[in-house]
């Protein structure tokens, strides 16, 4: 008797030691571990496990797109009910967190389903150097000649199907008179007033 005793003691002692060295299961990929420091530790092998897959379990990553039409057609592909557009004005950036949090519908007070918020598509404008310039005069009152010259140097053609002529014309202050289709302002080099007929 005092054998057999011992024999399943010993049994029921290497399991348990056995459990209180080897990492156990918590779900698959995931693993608490004994540690002697902190009394265990997690070892998570799911994206290890994930990359040997054919496909992911969900979409994440994020990309950066210069051109709305783009933006606009990945939000088509991989847009989700809950996908959400921030924008920063100061930036020149709108960014869409497409895997965001749900809410849920009809009550206001739920704070929805929450979403993973790890794939993002950010719209990232360029600005020209003329786009920077026009928006730093933008507030800025000025002559009406230093505004022609400006817009001659600014001027991005066709405005509204404008030759750079007409464009011209136009800021700096011409008038056509119809009766006698004569042609009056400001020229832009020498500030001078002309008038002449059409």
């Amino acid at each position: 008797m005092t054998e057999t005793i011992t024999t399943a003691t010993a049994r029921v002692v290497e399991q348990l030691t056995r459990e209180a060295v080897e990492p156990r299961e918590v779900e698959p990929g995931l693993y608490l571990a004994p540690d002697a420091e902190t009394g265990s530790r997690v070892i998570d092998v799911r994206d290890q496990i994930e990359r040997t897959k054919d496909h992911p379990r969900r979409k994440t990553g994020a990309v950066t797109l210069a051109q709305h039409d783009s933006f606009t057609a990945y939000l088509t592909k991989h847009g989700m009910p809950e996908t959400e557009l921030w924008a920063d004005i100061d930036k020149d950036r709108i960014t869409a967190v497409i895997n965001a949090h749900a809410a849920v519908a009809g009550d206001p007070d739920d704070e929805g389903v929450a979403g993973w918020g790890d794939h993002r598509a950010t719209l990232q404008l360029v600005t020209t150097q003329d786009w920077r310039d026009w928006t730093g005069n933008s507030g800025n009152l000025v002559g009406q000649q230093e505004f022609a010259e400006f817009v001659e140097q600014h001027v991005v053609l066709p405005i509204y199907g404008l030759s750079r002529r007409r464009s011209r014309v136009r800021a700096l202050g011409w008038d056509r008179v119809r009766a006698r289709e004569l042609w009056c302002g400001v020229t832009a080099r020498g500030g001078g007033l002309g008038i002449r007929g059409g």
